[in-house]
């Protein structure tokens, strides 16, 4: 019989239902057994490193997550996450205290994540999507995304139109002081001081009131125990004591006609729309009273319009005000006595902004301007802080309302306790990119251009918009390619715009199209270059998502076709290696490793199993990259002496250089001295040079 030589290891692992195809190309160079080997693309295959015992895990009893931290290819950390608890490392220190979370030990597995530069985006279905940031070299900082402008669902009375009504009461008028602009006064009874939501120019709106309904700014806010007392820049027309107050920041009660709201919908957003009070300002101003403002100041959202009339010679400007206290010149406007009359429209999209017209100057005639708002309606937006029953909430204005008139046409955030929190998240053309809520599983929200928190809706091309999938099956991870490329439970899909060079925008018309039918485990998908390798439905196959260019659409070729049965202990995490060679890490239930070497413009797709010595089984990974080679971390558990130990864990340099670098121990430890020293060990004294062969967490050599 002719032994034929074995050139190359370069296809790992084969499952033994191969045994007879010798006819398969990569038979030739593949392997019935390849443990703690890493297949490379030349063909040999080299041994795997040792693992460094780095620290004990925040628990023994608790199975940890970690996570790399990348702020950039030189500068990064490893994220240790236990129960309710995240534990930084910078080249194995721990910096800073434990940062106290939300997730449980049941949560972990769970999370997604995203990052950019400083902040690493954290999401998971049962709770608010947060962000922890880098606020220095050594310091981090745990913290709820504050969506304050949406995502909403469809208005209940176009959605459900079941009759139901929201009312807003504000902050009760005690009193109303009689008097011209600066000397007329609003008094509200208050146990705390409350005098910091009433800054200069805020503005404020009285409702329900006998004659002073309507906008004011606040000239002055004075509290004295138990009275705020409010000085508008506007006369306050009578001296009539009722109606409310309504204000940024102020704590309101809601109250609907029907059962409404649920303990769920604290930190929720809730938004109302009522009829706009004021929908244009204008006035005239004689030149000898220049420079000064022309009529009053206006709540502006959305489209607007400005135009001069008159015969006049001057400078007309524009001015905006967003936080509350510096007036900003928006447009300016000179006009000769005989020139030409403006006529500007634009778009105003932030909320809590107002304008007013302000003539700089003026040498003949009366300056006549206004401002025109093209929407009849105003929204506020309140966030739920709590509930009373299921007709009452306490919330906080985050914009508030203009009146408080009961409304049929409210909207419920889309994101809170009641409807879950997002699963899924990447950055595409400029946007964050959310999905699959335990409410709306196939739903794909879409962030402003430019900012990743604003959701609200609209139709220019920078707005939010929403889209959903064809089909009701739950997402599992969101990518961008050259398209947004999604997995749910039950498929992989594309979403692109209709022209090829075209970007998503409310407008365009999308292209949403379901790739393949394989579906995703709950398991985040990772990009290596052009190609998103996810895990599918059972966690038995890895599935590469790929432009076909003759068949013009994306595939999902398995990965492990040629090892089927090597993810028999089901995958439940993974990480991927870049350099020295590219790797994907795979973690099986039973605590195998897993490595696949790959390298798809060479042809080679290697499996390899890697046991950790003295039994430990592998439980989470993470990759950060290193000085010369990316850096794996491992959380692993271990029985020393009967007892459960987990450990972190480091895989050492396969470029190890000098012979006596060379690691090849798991879990061991190292000391670099010239001079004999004594470590004590499980109850022996062990010098330098000595080797450990016992199964703890110091096993190899001392």
């Amino acid at each position: 019989m002719v032994n034929l030589p074995i050139r190359s290891f370069n296809s790992g692992l084969l499952t033994p239902l191969i045994d007879a195809r010798s006819d398969v190309e990569k038979y030739a160079s593949g392997c019935r057994t390849l443990e703690n080997m890493i297949p490379l693309v030349y063909g040999p295959a080299e041994r795997r490193p040792g693992t460094k015992y780095i620290a004990d895990c925040i628990d023994h009893s608790v199975v940890s997550r970690t996570v790399g931290f990348i702020y950039s290819a030189t500068i990064a950390y490893v994220l240790e996450f236990g129960d309710e608890l995240i534990r930084v490392r910078y080249n194995g220190v721990q910096i800073g205290d434990d940062i106290v979370s939300t997730y449980l030990e049941a949560d972990l597995p769970q999370l997604q994540f995203k990052q950019s530069a400083d902040v690493l985006w954290i999401l998971h279905p049962s709770y608010q999507s947060r962000k922890l940031t880098r606020t220095t070299v050594d310091t981090f900082s745990l913290d709820i995304i504050p969506f304050n402008n949406g995502p909403f669902i469809p208005r209940n009375d176009l959605a459900v139109d079941d009759g139901v009504t929201i009312q807003i009461t504000g902050y009760t008028i005690v009193t109303a002081t009689l008097g011209v602009a600066e000397a007329g006064e609003f008094t509200i009874t208050s146990t705390t001081d409350i005098s910091s939501l009433f800054p200069t120019n805020q503005r404020f709106y009285v409702t329900d009131s006998t004659g002073n309904d309507g906008p004011y700014t606040v000239y002055t806010a004075t509290y004295t125990s138990p009275t705020l007392t409010l000085v508008p820049n506007e006369a306050v027309a009578t001296s009539d004591n009722d109606g409310e107050i309504m204000v940024k920041g102020a704590s309101v009660t809601l109250t609907a006609s029907d059962d409404t709201f649920e303990s769920g919908h604290i930190g929720g957003l809730f938004k109302l729309t009522h009829y706009r009070v004021q929908t244009d300002t204008s006035g005239e101003l004689g030149h000898a009273s220049a420079p000064a403002i022309i009529g009053q100041a206006i709540d502006v959202k959305g489209n607007y319009n400005f135009s001069t009339q008159g015969t006049w010679a001057g400078t007309a400007k524009i001015q905006r005000l967003e936080d509350g206290t510096n007036w900003e010149t928006q447009k300016t406007y000179p006009r000769g006595k005989t020139g030409r009359h403006i006529s500007y429209s634009a778009t105003e999209e932030a909320d809590n902004v107002q304008y007013r017209i302000y003539a700089s100057k003026a040498s003949s005639g009366t300056v006549e301007a206004e401002i025109t708002l093209s929407k009849s309606t105003q929204d506020s937006i309140f966030r739920i802080t709590a509930v009373a029953s299921a007709t009452e909430a306490t919330a906080t204005a985050i914009v508030p309302a203009p009146l408080n008139a009961v409304t049929i046409r409210w909207a419920e955030g889309a994101w809170s306790e009641v409807r879950g929190y997002p699963t899924a998240m990447t950055f595409f053309e400029e946007r964050t990119v959310y999905s699959g809520t335990l409410s709306d599983v196939a739903q794909i929200w879409l962030s402003e251009t430019g900012d990743y928190e604003d959701f609200e809706e609209g139709t220019n091309a920078a707005d939010s918009y929403i889209l959903t999938l064809p089909e009701p099956d739950a997402v599992r991870w969101l990518e961008s390619l050259e398209v947004l490329v999604t997995g749910t439970s039950g498929g992989e899909w594309r979403v692109g715009a209709g022209g090829s060079t075209e970007g998503l925008t409310p407008s365009t018309k999308w292209d949403v199209k379901q790739q393949t039918s394989y579906g995703g485990k709950h398991i985040q998908a990772i990009k290596v270059n052009e190609s998103v390798l996810f895990v599918d439905y059972v966690g038995r196959k890895v599935r590469e998502m790929t432009f076909v260019d003759d068949r013009q659409k994306y595939a999902a070729p398995d990965m492990t076709a040629l090892a089927e049965d090597v993810t028999k202990g089901i995958i439940i995490a993974c990480a991927y290696q870049r350099n020295p060679g590219s790797i994907l890490w795979c973690v099986l239930g039973d605590g195998t490793l897993l490595s696949m070497t790959y390298e798809r413009e060479q042809g080679v797709v290697a499996w390899a199993k890697h046991f950790l010595g003295g039994n430990g089984a592998v439980e989470s990974i993470a990759v950060i990259p290193g000085v010369t080679e990316d850096e794996v971390w491992l959380t692993v558990q271990r029985t020393i002496h009967g007892v459960t130990k987990r450990y972190l864990e480091q895989m050492q340099p396969r470029g190890f250089g000098n012979q006596e670098d060379a690691w090849f121990v798991d879990s061991g430890i190292t000391a670099e001295t010239p001079d004999s020293i004594n470590v004590s060990y499980a109850g022996y004294n062990v010098r330098y040079g000595d080797a450990v062969y016992d199964d703890g967490p110091y096993s190899g050599v001392v």
